[in-house]
Order: structure tokens, then C-alpha cells, then sequence
């Protein structure tokens, strides 16, 4: 609706990468419900899955979501439970005024659209099927999504998008997995300097309207000063 008119009119070609599962519909992401959870949540006190803690203050919040994300990582088979603890706590329903109010932001597109596109020769890589924290999935779950992914018509490029990217959300074997399914190049955030042939690092913009800002990262600038410092 918004990037496909502008860079028609620019003439230029891009990639975009696609979960799966949103396409074509109006659910909102899990991570999505998270956040938005620990973000909209009103002051007091809460327990999930056996977690205790105190909102008050924005501090309260980052720390609230940091006890539960470290408890999810250590059994991720939990996710289906903690988010429904979640959900029974402070109900996702209720973010619906929010999500309404910051459309753009969950818009998500259909299959016509991705159609659309392809012709008009812009390319559709992967970014999973569900925005998993795909190094804790079990190695047959990750076989069964990437097979999936192979099967779907909504790609035209073998490019993937590791969900999240940061160097905890992925590791050597992934990237191994990632190749022997035929995904390539592979998308994180940072090079990965020890495979630089099967991986390649993504530049992720500052929440700014601010063009010097988004120029710095644009050009590699913030990167070349975050390394000298």
C-alpha cells in the first residue's frame, strides 16, 4: 500500500520477505501480542506461568518482559501456554483500539497483492512462517516449517530472513540447516564474519522521521562508529 507505489514510481526493484502465516490475514503476530502486552498493560501486580512481577513504571516493564522472555527461552515448548497465561492475565482483546489507531503497522498483505508485485518484479524471500525463535524449535518442527516454506507459491527468491537475527536467535547449525534446504543468501543482523559466503547482514532503520538519522544507518556510517568506538 505504501513502499509498492514509490518504488514503481522510482523504478526500483526490492526484496521483501514474508511470514508465512499473516498472509492475507488480520491476527496479530505472537511477538506482536507480547509486546504489546508489556507495552499497554495497566499498573499492578501480575503472575504468568508462575511468574510473579510488578508494573509501575517503564523500568518495571522491561524488567517484567526480560523475566518472562529468559523463561520462554529455557522451554520453548511453553510459548502456547505462556501466552495464553498472558492472555487469561490481561486479555489481547484489548489491544484492539491501539492496532486500530496504528493500522499501517499490522497491515499485512494477500496473496493478489504479492501477485501484484512479483509481476511488476520486485522479489519474495522467506522470513519463516511464524516469527519463531527458530534455534529453540526441534530439528523435525524447523524440517517440517522449511519444507513448508519450499512448498509455498509466495516466493520467487531462495533468500531468508532469520526471524528476530540477532546473534542469540541463530547459530552455525542453523545457517547449515538454512543451506541445506537451499535458502541462500541468509539474512541477520550483523555479518556473520565466519560465513560470510551463505549469510548476509540486514540494516535496521531507527523508529525516526529524522533523514540525517536514517541516512547514517543507510550509508553504514552508525555501524562504521559503533565499531570505532
Amino acid at each position: 500500500q505504501y513502499a509498492f507505489p514509490v518504488l514503481k514510481d522510482k523504478g526500483i526493484k526490492a526484496y521483501f520477505f514474508l511470514i508465512d502465516n499473516l498472509v492475507g490475514s488480520s491476527s496479530l503476530l505472537w511477538v506482536d501480542k507480547w509486546l504489546l502486552w508489556f507495552s499497554l498493560v495497566p499498573e499492578g501486580n501480575y503472575s504468568v506461568s508462575g511468574n510473579h512481577f510488578s508494573i509501575h513504571n517503564k523500568a518495571d516493564r522491561v524488567k517484567a518482559h526480560l523475566k518472562l522472555w529468559k523463561y520462554l527461552r529455557n522451554d520453548y515448548s511453553k510459548k502456547d501456554t505462556i501466552l495464553e497465561a498472558m492472555n487469561q492475565s490481561y486479555g489481547f482483546e484489548k489491544f484492539t483500539s491501539y492496532t486500530k489507531k496504528n493500522e499501517e503497522r499490522f497491515l499485512f498483505l494477500n496473496d493478489e497483492e504479492i501477485s501484484k508485485m512479483k509481476a511488476d518484479g520486485h522479489l519474495f524471500g522467506s522470513h519463516s512462517t511464524g516469527h519463531d525463535i527458530l534455534i529453540l524449535k526441534t530439528q523435525q518442527d524447523l524440517a517440517n516449517e522449511l519444507y513448508r516454506i519450499n512448498k509455498s507459491t509466495h516466493y520467487n527468491t531462495k533468500a531468508f530472513a532469520i526471524p528476530f537475527g540477532s546473534y542469540s536467535e541463530y547459530n552455525p547449525p542453523l545457517i547449515e540447516t538454512l543451506s541445506t534446504h537451499s535458502f541462500s543468501p541468509v539474512l541477520i543482523n550483523e555479518p556473520d564474519l565466519h560465513n560470510l559466503k551463505n549469510t548476509f547482514g540486514r540494516i535496521n532503520l531507527p523508529n525516526t522521521s529524522n533523514p540525517y538519522e536514517i541516512h547514517a544507518h543507510l550509508s553504514g556510517l552508525y555501524n562504521f562508529l559503533t565499531l570505532w568506538k
